[in-house]
């Protein structure tokens, strides 16, 4: 499959890839695997330029307009050089983010960032959740995506070398209210209601509860509080 690039198309195809890097494919990277970081990126790149390639042609085909105008080797030796600010910016956030993971992550997330970063290449996610005392591979699981989240959220384009150029301001977000059916759960388990029960009483599924429930047992561990089960 052939399909013309004019700059345009390069400059947008370099963009796209390298959002789906930063947000896709790096916080999916698993040291345990004992694959380099760099043989993993380079598969990524690989099948996203594809990956693009095919979306070029299918929205050409689609549209059924002439490709465009190939740049010959004059044009190419014109050309400007890419903008690569935005690389070093990642490249530096990255860095300070695995020496400094407590200023940008909450304690336990450091922990299990800082175990990961450090394990070994033989290593297993469920080596490392058993390590840090997790019960349950899941909600290992749970805490790195929101690891994932917490980094995927940050501002890249205003890093300037400082936390608080990228670290969303958490006034400017309105408090979320909980609804009348999360309230009336989270009471039946305190009062110790099975879920099962709670779940067939109010007509909702099992999972949803078990999710509430784990994250009450979490905060309630933060504050070293017991709630039932």
């Amino acid at each position: 499959m052939k399909v013309g690039l004019c700059e345009d198309d390069v400059q947008e195809l370099t963009q796209r890839i390298r959002i789906h890097l930063w947000i896709h494919a790096i916080p999916l990277f698993d040291p345990s695997r004992n694959i380099k970081l760099t043989t993993f990126l380079y598969r990524c790149i690989e099948n996203k330029i594809k990956e693009e390639i095919r979306r070029l042609h299918r929205l050409r085909t689609r549209k059924k307009t002439a490709p465009p105008k190939l740049m010959d080797d004059d044009e190419l030796t014109k050309r400007a050089a890419p903008d690569i600010s935005l690389d070093q910016r990642i490249r530096e956030l990255a860095d300070y983010i695995t020496t400094y993971p407590e200023k940008f992550l909450t304690d336990d997330q450091s922990r299990a960032f800082a175990a990961v970063m450090n394990a070994g290449h033989n290593e297993k996610l469920q080596d490392i959740a058993m390590k840090l005392g997790y019960k349950r591979n899941t909600s290992f699981s749970m805490m790195m995506r929101r690891i994932k989240d917490a980094i995927t959220d940050l501002d890249i384009e205003s890093w300037d070398g400082t936390v608080e150029s990228i670290i969303p301001n958490p006034q400017s977000k309105p408090l979320k209210q909980k609804s009348p059916q999360r309230l009336e759960i989270e009471r039946r388990l305190g009062l110790g209601h099975r879920q099962i029960d709670i779940a067939r009483d109010l007509n909702i599924n099992h999972r949803k509860i078990w999710h509430i429930a784990n994250a009450l047992r979490e905060a309630a561990k933060a504050n070293n509080r017991k709630v039932p089960a």
